[in-house]
């Protein structure tokens, strides 16, 4: 987890990133992870979750959002953050008030 973790992290980071390329490890990191029952971490998400809320792709970053929900992952206040400014700046009131509403709790 953390070698995939640490790839993804670096092709999010690049000032052309690849997103197909990051989806694509990104999904083979979920593979290898559940063929060899290991668990997987909130880092493995958060840097594509930022990579698209950086973007303004609000229905991408939404859904790595429900990726990480569906490993029984919580966000942290950072991928929250982003997750708001994502929405605020499409002008998506309904994913922000879900946001607040979850860091809320």
């Amino acid at each position: 987890e953390t070698a995939y973790s640490s790839l993804l992290r670096t092709i999010c980071k690049m000032p052309n990133c690849d997103m197909d390329q990051a989806e694509f490890i990104l999904n083979e990191a979920e593979n290898y992870l559940t063929k060899h029952h290991q668990k997987r971490k909130l880092r493995l998400y958060a840097c594509l979750l930022h990579a698209y809320a950086t973007r303004g792709d609000l229905e991408k970053m939404v859904r790595v959002w429900k990726r990480v929900l569906k490993q029984n992952l919580g966000l942290t206040e950072l991928e929250y953050a982003a997750v708001i400014r994502c929405a605020s700046a499409v002008g998506n009131a309904a994913c922000m008030e879900v946001a607040l509403s979850d860091l809320a709790e």
